[in-house]
């Protein structure tokens, strides 16, 4: 899988060209302008609606926890770390990295609504990642059956 997406990867940055590093961007912060999309919606259904100036502070945060974690994620991939490991997007200890650095862009109402949408994130990348893995173990025991 890792080879395929090494193979892939080099392909789009032949077509690319200079403009690869741009994607890479583009790429590493897409989370972070979701979660201010998602934000503002949560924000103005509880009646506090974030400012330009939080959205886009918040969002230059985000994108540097982004990159920090998709630094490591590639250090936990290339040592042969489970999928489930490298996909842990959500972990406690990542939410509360994130939850950290939005307190320092959000009123304490905004910063509950943006714990609460992490939150549930977190559940429902929990039960895809049980998912997956209920799905490789029924392959893998199905693989190692005899005929």
């Amino acid at each position: 899988m890792q080879a395929q997406q090494q193979a892939n990867e080099a392909e789009l940055q032949a077509m690319l060209g200079n403009r690869y590093s741009q994607w890479q961007d583009y790429k590493e912060t897409r989370a972070a302008w979701q979660q201010l999309r998602d934000l503002h919606a949560v924000a103005n259904a509880g009646g506090t609606p974030l400012a330009d100036a939080q959205g886009k502070s918040l969002v230059a945060a985000l994108q540097m926890e982004q990159r920090s974690f998709n630094q490591q994620s590639r250090a936990i991939a290339s040592q042969g770390r489970s999928l489930a490991e490298t996909l842990a997007r959500y972990s406690p200890e990542r939410t509360q990295r994130l939850v950290g650095v939005a307190a320092a862009h959000l009123s304490p109402q905004q910063l509950e609504g943006y714990r609460g949408m992490i939150e549930r994130a977190a559940a429902q990348e929990s039960n895809t990642l049980a998912r997956m893995q209920a799905a490789q173990r029924s392959a893998s025991a199905a693989s190692t059956a005899p005929p």
